[in-house]
């Protein structure tokens, strides 16, 4: 048999199951065509969409990888419906063409989108599903009876993506018997709600007893949705809302989504709830903590759009802006100037040789990344480290992006292997902890060069001699052990603030390889290593992680290499990236500025974590540097930290300091 009676049998094999997956799908609307033949193409089948109208296509030969759909027919018998049916050829056409793009059979998509664009077409009511024209009931002469509507809902813009449609509604309600009625009324009241593919939702109710106590009653459904309706309630009660309904309306576009559907179903409903805060007893609500920082909010704002949580989910390289305001950069770069001085760095003049000693101090990293070993002093971990906007972010962000834990990882589709981990499904990430660690200060490259000069003669290499150089592409995890049972911790988000811009590359900023976290497990498998002693065929081979650090190798790992991009931030800017991207700052410092980050991570609450807490805050109260990164900070060096931390002008360590929030995140005091 040749290539192309191969490939042809191949693509023919293709088009028949997917054939069948839509006769599977829409028994009761696709008719297949009598003469089709079993051993070729064209394979063609009709779409009923009404009594009276259909649409016929067609599987041509190469279809789905060289041809998309073909319409070779339509038809309608009443005038009044030719419209819609312009609508259902353009939407087909449309789909098609981008099946064909992906190399994806496109058939089922097509029947879903053709379907949608033909309903839409008889409710001009698709952008807003609850209305005040809504279906009425009738009398037996066909005209609207008069009624009124006693349950007054609120609908938030939809949610677009890969022709699925997502739709929140949101009521207020007092008893469980207002949730059966006002869900009555909102279901049957629209025919779009009526065709949705589910309308999943959760409520929550509040009671105060006669004797003081006060009940709380919440369920949820998921209308066939898997465990969309406890997502959504799990949203309600994090959040404290009393006495609401939410609803989420999906209609299927015929593309699975993966994952992200779970994102779009709580985002579009969180957002509803954000532009519409139902009543929260003020009892509920968190007192602010004199000590603060200004970012203080309830347990139950939300701070992250469903555009930042699905940019995460593709990329897992997310930059918020603004999450410091520009008074708190500013104190903030005032506490990080002071803790240079504290520590000798008094300027940074080219000819300043003590400046110069004392910085090179500063570093166990040998200058690596601008790493410096600055860890307790207050503005940082009061005001960066423990910030309450920071917190919340990073547990909406494991939210969304961890929430595969409840079962087997190969169980699990493609697109949701990535978001699994071993830790079980019951993870309550509004708890959690901080996670102490260094600063970053890049300087200038030509001032990083004359310092090294200075105090470096002894180097024969030039650029040996250089006071710092860049974090070359590297990971903070080793892939052979992931998740092994030696980790010390779970850290799956990593971040930053920055207290200066980099927004153009060459500033000593951060660069990384965004997507790369979807692609990690196959990669980890299939990297090439070091051969080992002996028999290289057959033994195991060596590592190639030093702790758990990962160097991304320039030959061997070129194709990771070329995918890590200068990432632009601006200062007071957050950056969270997943443990399992590539990253690395600037070869270079090409300005004339310093770059000034806080590295400031959190850890989910889970028993391997609070072992790590409960250790890094006895490293706290003992005022002795943190080691769990580098692990070349020698005695004398603890020493001087130590003298340099005992000082109340840099770092206090009083436990009073931290807001209540802030004494949980440090393991202080229990969530």
């Amino acid at each position: 048999m040749s290539d192309y009676d191969e490939e042809t049998a191949y693509l023919l094999d293709r088009a028949l199951a997917d054939l069948e997956m839509i006769q599977a799908a829409y028994p009761d609307e696709i008719a297949v065509a009598e003469d089709n033949r079993p051993d070729g193409f064209p394979l063609r089948f009709a779409l009923h969409l009404s009594e009276s109208a259909s649409i016929t296509m067609e599987l041509p030969e190469g279809y789905p990888v060289l041809k998309g759909i073909k319409i070779t027919d339509y038809r309608t018998t009443k005038h009044s419906e030719k419209l819609r049916l312009d609508g259902v050829l353009e939407a087909v056409r449309a789909t098609s063409i981008e099946c064909l793009a992906e190399e994806m059979e496109g058939s089922i998509a097509c029947c879903a989108a053709a379907i949608e664009a033909w309903n839409d077409g008889y409710d001009i009511r698709a952008q807003d599903v609850v209305s005040e024209e809504v279906d009425r009931p009738r009398n037996e002469a066909g005209d609207p009876l008069e009624c009124t509507q006693k349950y007054s809902w609120i609908s938030g813009d939809p949610l677009v993506d890969k022709k699925s449609t997502f739709q929140a509604h949101l009521c207020s309600v007092k008893t469980e018997e207002d949730v059966t009625e006002a869900l009555r009324q909102l279901i049957t009241g629209s025919s779009k709600l009526q065709r949705a593919t589910h309308n999943m939702y959760a409520w929550r109710i509040v009671e105060t007893l006669a004797d003081g106590r006060v009940l709380t009653k919440h369920d949820n459904d998921d209308d066939g949705e898997d465990a969309a309706g406890s997502k959504l309630a799990y949203l309600l009660d994090m959040r404290n809302d009393e006495n609401v309904l939410v609803v989420v309306s999906r209609w299927y576009g015929g593309i699975q989504l993966g994952p992200k559907r779970f994102a779009h179903i709580v985002n579009v409903a969180r957002e509803l709830l954000v532009a519409n805060p139902p009543q929260v007893r003020a009892s509920h609500r968190s007192t602010p903590h004199p000590n603060q920082n200004q970012a203080t909010l309830d347990s139950h704002t939300f701070l992250l759009s469903a555009r930042h949580i699905e940019e995460y989910l593709e990329n897992g390289v997310l930059v918020v802006d603004d999450v410091l305001t520009p008074s708190e950069v500013a104190r903030a770069q005032d506490g990080f100037h002071k803790s240079l001085r504290s520590r000798g760095v008094c300027s940074l003049h080219e000819d300043d040789k003590e400046s110069a000693l004392a910085f090179d101090r500063l570093s166990s990293t040998n200058g690596s990344g601008g790493v410096l070993d600055i860890f307790y002093d207050d503005w940082k971990m009061l005001g960066v480290a423990t910030n309450t906007k920071l917190f919340r972010m990073t547990t909406e962000l494991w939210k969304a992006a961890y929430n595969q834990g409840g079962s087997p990882k190969y169980s699990l589709s493609v697109d949701q292997q990535y978001q699994w981990h071993p830790y079980g499904g019951d993870i309550d990430y509004d708890k959690g902890y901080v996670y102490i660690d260094r600063l970053g200060y890049r300087l200038p490259t030509a001032l990083s060069q004359s310092w090294g000069d200075r105090i470096h003669p002894e180097q024969k290499k030039k650029k040996l001699r250089a006071m710092q150089r860049s974090l070359t592409p590297h990971l903070d995890c080793c892939p052979d052990s992931f998740f092994s049972e030696r980790a010390s911790k779970w850290r799956p988000i990593q971040c930053f603030v920055s207290l200066t811009d980099n927004l153009e590359p060459n500033t000593g900023g951060f660069e990384a390889a965004a997507g790369f976290h979807r692609e990690f497990d196959l990669w980890a498998k299939q990297r090439s290593r070091p051969p080992s002693r002996g028999d290289a065929q057959n033994a195991r081979s060596p590592s190639l992680c030093v702790g758990d650090y990962t160097h991304i190798r320039p030959k061997e790992d070129e194709i990771v290499m070329k995918r890590v991009r200068h990432i632009p931030v601006k200062a007071g800017s957050a950056v969270f990236w997943d443990n399992r991207i590539p990253h690395a700052n600037s070869y270079r410092n090409d300005s004339d500025q310093a770059r000034m980050v806080v590295y400031c991570s959190f850890l989910p609450d889970i028993s391997l974590n609070r072992r790590y807490v409960m250790n890094q805050l006895h490293a706290w109260r003992a005022r002795r540097p943190i080691t769990d990164q580098w692990n070349q900070i020698d005695i004398a060096r603890e020493k001087e930290e130590n003298e340099l931390s005992s000082s109340d002008h840099v770092a206090s360590h009083n436990e009073h300091l931290f807001s209540d929030l802030g004494r949980k995140l440090m393991g202080i005091t229990p969530w």
